[in-house]
């Protein structure tokens, strides 16, 4: 018997991790304007702000 994987698909928990962060961003613009940090975003996700980059 062998053992073969099937080809990886689209990779869907990052596409759900950028959505996050874009959704951060759009709240953390909205409420800060031009203020906003790459830390607030990074905080509100849950991620460390090196993640981000």
């Amino acid at each position: 018997m062998t053992n073969q994987r099937k080809p990886r698909g689209p990779y869907r928990k990052s596409a759900e991790r950028r959505e996050q962060i874009l959704q951060a961003a759009y709240e953390a613009i909205d409420e800060h304007g031009e203020r906003a940090s790459l830390q607030d975003i990074a905080d509100r996700v849950g991620v460390t702000q090196p993640a981000l980059t």
